[in-house]
């Protein structure tokens, strides 16, 4: 059976860079609901259509993970604020 937009389903993933390193992982299999931006929307769209009950590996450009780069959106902040707030950056 096929997913569609609008089905649970339940996954495990590890998101990797093109070198191999990981940079995120599922720690236990997860439910969502596809097409509610959940998870990377390239990640979704590549899901819809896929067989229940099978491995898949898919791969995503940066914009299809996190959009067109927008440097509007970057900003420097001060390592003292990670620190304030106990975050390991």
């Amino acid at each position: 059976m096929a997913v569609k937009k609008g089905d649970f389903i339940e996954l495990e993933y590890s998101g990797l860079l093109e070198d191999g390193t990981e940079f995120d992982k599922s720690q236990k299999p997860m439910v969502i609901c596809l097409g509610e931006q959940h998870m990377l929307s390239g990640l979704e769209k590549s899901l819809e259509g896929k067989e229940v009950g099978h491995s898949y590996e898919i791969k995503l450009s940066p914009e299809e993970g996190f959009g067109k780069r927008d440097s509007r959106l970057i900003r420097l902040i001060p390592l003292g604020k990670f620190i304030r707030e106990n975050i390991n950056p």
